[in-house]
C-alpha cells in the first residue's frame, strides 16, 4: 500500500513566482509519484495574483501530474478545510515552511489538536533558518522560535535539510527539537543536447557588443540582496548590462533598489524584466555572460544550478550550499566583500573568447555533476520511508 503524504505549500503548479519550493515539490512528485501518493493542499492563485488559476477546480481535488492537488479558494486555509483533510488517512504531514502561518503553523497546530496522533510530520524550512534569513524581521522570528521550543508542537518530528549547512542551521535554531535528515532537492536537468558543451548557443562568442551581460534571477526581496548587487555595481568600471528577472515581493524594498539604480554610473545599464515562467528559464540564462546573486541565504538555489546548466558562470555569496570551484565557473564571496565581488566581475569581463568558452564548458560540467539525480531521489525516498515507518509504528 503506497504511503500517503499530505503536503501543505503556499503555491504550487501552475504557479512559478515563488521560486524554489514549487520546483522542489514538483520534481519530488515527478520522480516519486509512482511509489508515494502525494496529496497537495495549496492556494488557488500564484503569489500576488488577484485571480485564481484558469483550468483548475477550486475547493476540489484536481489530478496534476502524479499528484492530487486541492486548490483552496482565496488562498486561505480554514478550520473547515483542515477538519476535512485531517479526516482522510495519511501517513506523513509535509510542511514546506516554518514561519508561514496559513500553510505551516496553523496546519501543524491543527494536526496536534485534531489529528489524534495520526501520521508523522516532516518540515522543510527551505532556508528560513540561515543567519541571513533570520536577520530579517529578527525579533518577530526569534519570538516564534522561542514559542516553538517551549510549546512542544515541534517535538517528535523530522526536519528536512537540503544540504549539511542547512542541517547545521536547523540544529542551531531548534536545539534538539526533532531529528534532522538531509535530503537534497531534486534538480531536473534540461534535456540533452540543448545544454551540452558543443551547443552553438552555449558556446557563442563572448560579450557581443562589448558589454558584460549580467543576470539577477530571483524574487525581489531583501533576502535575495538585490540592493547589495546594485551597490557593488557602483564601482565596476567595465560596461555592464544588468537585467533583473523575478517578481517584486516587497514594494518598499524595490523603491530602495530603484534609488540605488538612479545613482549608478553611466557604464552600468539596469533593466527590470519582470517574472518569467519556469519553462522559459533555461533559454533565458544562456543569453547572459554571468549570473549574479549575492543572496543572504539559500537552502539550495534552483536558479544557481539553472544558470550553470545553461553554461553561464555564477557569482554568488557564501550563504548557499554551493562552493567555489577551481574552474571559476562558480565563485563565492562573503556578504560585505564588495571589493571581491567587483573584482570577479572585472576579471570575467577581461577574459578572452577562448578563456570564456572554457568557463562556460566548466559551468555545464559542474551542473551535470550536480544534476545526477539518483542520490537525491534515494535520499528523499528514504526520508519518507522513515517518516512512514514512524507513522505506522514500524
Amino acid at each position: 500500500m503506497k504511503p500517503v503524504v499530505l503536503v501543505f505549500v503556499g503555491t504550487y503548479l501552475p504557479g512559478y513566482k515563488s521560486g524554489g519550493p514549487v520546483r522542489s515539490i514538483a520534481n519530488l512528485v515527478h520522480y516519486l509519484g509512482e511509489e508515494i501518493d502525494f496529496r497537495i493542499v495549496t492556494s488557488d492563485r500564484d503569489v500576488f495574483d488577484s485571480a485564481p488559476y484558469p483550468n483548475v477546480v477550486v475547493d476540489r481535488w484536481n489530478a496534476v501530474g502524479k499528484a492530487q492537488v486541492y486548490y483552496r479558494s482565496g488562498g486561505q486555509v480554514s478550520p473547515l478545510l483542515l477538519g476535512k483533510v485531517f479526516e482522510m488517512d495519511f501517513d506523513v504531514l509535509y510542511l514546506n515552511s516554518f514561519f508561514a502561518a496559513g500553510f505551516s503553523i496553523i496546519p501543524l497546530i491543527a494536526w496536534r489538536l485534531m489529528g489524534r496522533g495520526k501520521g508523522s510530520v516532516v518540515i522543510a524550512p527551505r532556508g528560513e533558518f540561515s543567519k541571513g534569513a533570520l536577520g530579517l524581521k529578527k525579533w518577530k522570528k526569534l519570538a516564534y522560535i522561542q514559542f516553538a521550543r517551549k510549546s512542544g508542537f515541534y517535538r517528535d518530528l523530522i526536519w528536512q535539510a537540503s544540504a549539511e549547512p542547512e542541517a547545521e542551521d536547523i540544529r542551531r535554531t531548534m536545539k534538539g527539537h526533532g531529528r534532522v535528515s538531509v535530503a537534497t532537492n531534486i534538480f531536473v536537468a534540461p534535456d540533452a543536447p540543448s545544454f551540452l558543451p558543443g551547443d552553438s548557443e552555449v558556446c557563442r562568442k563572448h560579450r557581443r557588443g562589448g558589454e558584460l551581460r549580467i543576470l539577477f534571477l530571483s524574487r525581489v526581496s531583501r533576502k535575495k540582496n538585490l540592493h547589495g548587487a546594485l551597490r557593488i555595481l557602483r564601482d565596476v568600471k567595465t560596461r555592464v548590462s544588468f537585467d533583473v528577472v523575478g517578481p517584486i515581493f516587497e514594494n518598499g524594498y524595490w523603491r530602495e533598489c530603484q534609488m540605488i539604480t538612479s545613482s549608478l554610473p553611466r557604464n552600468v545599464r539596469v533593466r527590470y524584466l519582470g517574472p518569467i515562467e519556469q519553462a522559459e528559464v533555461h533559454e533565458l540564462v544562456k543569453k547572459y555572460d554571468l549570473f549574479f546573486l549575492p543572496t543572504l541565504g539559500e537552502n539550495y538555489g534552483h536558479a544557481i544550478i539553472e544558470a550553470l546548466a545553461g553554461g553561464t558562470p555564477v557569482l554568488i555569496s557564501d550563504q548557499t550550499p554551493w562552493k567555489g570551484d577551481d574552474s571559476g565557473a562558480c565563485r563565492t564571496f562573503q556578504i560585505g566583500d564588495d571589493e571581491g565581488f567587483g573584482r570577479a566581475i572585472e576579471e570575467t569581463a577581461r577574459l578572452s573568447g577562448e578563456e570564456y568558452l572554457g568557463l562556460r564548458i566548466a559551468a555545464v560540467r559542474l551542473a551535470r555533476a550536480y544534476s545526477a539525480v539518483g542520490e537525491s531521489i534515494e535520499r528523499n525516498r528514504q526520508l519518507f520511508k522513515i517518516a512512514t515507518a514512524m507513522a505506522r509504528g514500524a
